[in-house]
């Protein structure tokens, strides 16, 4: 049975390799399965979605130790039931590649933890949260639907504007969904959680 750390009190990044690049982010006290570790390394999996990777062990505490902390921009989310509107509380957090809250966030990170704090669990990234929708995209959205484009996720507000965290403006943004599908192109898919 592989040992349980936990993110620090900062969180953690999950990197691909050792000294490699971000592909998620454990958020301070989130649990994390070691596998193995080695020089400075624990890789393994994170318990909240099994997330696999490596986090430095330096980054890592006893899991008993651990006090679980959301992105400050959230503050208290108590009895919260609407994703949309925990997502709008991070309107402006900087775009981060791999980021689920700590100093930013990447769209697939966004939806994730919006729909989390309310009890829906999602996969981590967005080819992983397009399979559990459909290639067709319905002619009425509603707030809360997701929409998939070539590596990218965003999440209706309502019939017509969507939020995202995203490169382009490099933050968590609202935008007409009809600017959206300009600069990239077409919706290649829809999930309604």
């Amino acid at each position: 049975m592989p040992e349980v750390l936990a993110g620090g009190h900062a969180g953690a990044d999950i990197l691909d390799v050792p000294d490699g690049k971000r592909i998620s982010q454990l958020l301070p006290g989130e649990h994390f399965a070691v596998v193995e570790q080695s020089g400075g390394w624990a890789w393994g999996y994170s318990e909240h979605d099994h997330y696999v990777g490596y986090v430095a062990e330096t980054a890592l505490m006893p899991a008993r130790d651990a006090v679980f902390a959301l992105p400050p921009e959230l503050g208290s989310i108590e009895g919260a039931t609407d994703p949309v509107a925990i997502a709008e509380r991070l309107t402006g957090m900087p775009y981060l590649w791999g980021g689920r809250g700590i100093g930013g966030i990447d769209c697939s990170g966004l939806v994730q933890l919006a729909y989390g704090l309310v009890g829906v669990a999602l996969p981590r990234d967005s080819d992983q949260q397009a399979a559990l929708g459909s290639p067709d995209v319905p002619d009425k959205l509603h707030r809360g639907d997701l929409l998939f484009f070539p590596g990218h996720v965003v999440m209706m507000t309502g019939s017509a504007d969507a939020i995202h965290a995203n490169g382009h403006h490099m933050k968590v943004v609202t935008e007409p969904l009809a600017d959206i599908i300009a600069r990239i192109g077409p919706p290649t898919g829809h999930y309604r959680p």
